[in-house]
């Protein structure tokens, strides 16, 4: 079995979504994905890092208000999960194709690996 991959945040949500025979929902937690794409201890430490940081610049009194605290801070951020998801790809044997979507920042299909 291979899997075609996508890898994006959103507030409160999973940041893995792929189709697995087992569930009937697409978006799968870290640890799943951890699991089922059979990625090292150590990459999925850091993408609980990259999520947390994320998680983080939320504002509960006005979501539209939710950012990083610097521009810098976000590019910063968005290229560490470039560079997670290209580790992903790499890492797991059983993907036939990972998207990554920074926030965003990176347009549907550009960062294909």
């Amino acid at each position: 079995m291979s899997y075609d991959v996508t890898l994006l945040v959103g507030y409160g949500e999973y940041p893995f979504y792929y189709d697995h025979p087992r569930d009937e929902t697409t978006d799968h937690s870290i640890e799943e994905a951890g699991e089922d794409l059979g990625l090292s201890a150590e990459l999925v430490r850091e993408l609980w890092v990259w999520d947390d940081e994320f998680q983080q610049t939320y504002n509960p009194i006005d979501g539209r208000r939710s950012a990083f605290p610097a521009a810098e801070a976000e590019r910063s951020w968005v290229e560490r999960g470039r560079g997670l998801a290209e580790r992903v790809g790499r890492e797991s044997a059983v993907i036939a194709r990972i998207e990554y979507r920074g926030f965003g920042g990176v347009a549907p299909g550009t960062c294909v690996f």
